[in-house]
């Protein structure tokens, strides 16, 4: 399966699921990312606007860790410049 094949793939699954969003490639991967793109155009190009409020991307970002390392020098580099 090619990048155009996970395209496709995202903008049929948007009229098949209804608008509900659920992408079944790994989070960041390329193929995720197409799929992610022809449901966007799917819905985009929905003139009817039938399934636009049910779009809910789904993140697995965990919010109740401490911040990460790069987070730390930027408000480091802040704070020294702030004086």
């Amino acid at each position: 399966m090619n990048n155009e094949d996970q395209y496709r793939e995202g903008m049929k699954m948007y009229h098949e699921s209804h608008g509900e969003y659920t992408n079944p490639y790994p989070s960041g991967s390329p193929e995720y990312n197409q799929f992610e793109r022809g449901w966007m155009q799917a819905l985009k190009r929905d003139n009817d606007h039938s399934y636009h409020s049910q779009y809910r991307p789904s993140y697995s970002r965990d919010t109740s860790s401490k911040p990460s390392a790069s987070a730390e020098v930027t408000a480091e580099l802040y704070r020294s410049r702030k004086g």
